[in-house]
């Protein structure tokens, strides 16, 4: 799956921030997948590919919405929803997996793993 971010939505408020809605796609490391076979994405363009990879747990959606200055370009806001992404993958690899406890549990104290 190539796509990464996807922008909803724009819209410019009256305290001059520039709002972006939009989704980031992040890369789940292979071992660390939790199927999820009714999920979908918040983005109506989505193709089969994509909608089976967020099912198949190896990618997962996550909602942001940031503001932006009005005075910054659409590269200088592209560029910042991109350090922002690679940011929150990094976070995201290294950092609890979706399944990572997914059957663990707990029996007078001890954990199966």
């Amino acid at each position: 799956m190539a796509k990464q971010i996807i922008v909803l939505s724009t819209n410019q408020n009256t305290t001059g921030l520039v709002g972006v809605v939009c989704l980031f796609w992040l890369t789940v490391p292979a071992g660390s997948e939790l199927l999820k076979p009714s999920a979908g994405s918040a983005w109506v363009g989505a193709s089969a590919g994509e909608i089976s990879a967020l099912q198949n747990g190896t990618v997962i959606e996550e909602f942001f919405q940031p503001q932006f200055p009005a005075t910054l370009t659409k590269a200088q806001i592209e560029a910042q929803l991109l350090a922002v992404y690679t940011a929150r993958q990094a976070a995201f690899t290294a950092g609890t997996k979706p399944g990572q406890y997914f059957g663990v549990f707990c029996d007078a104290g001890v954990w199966s793993s």
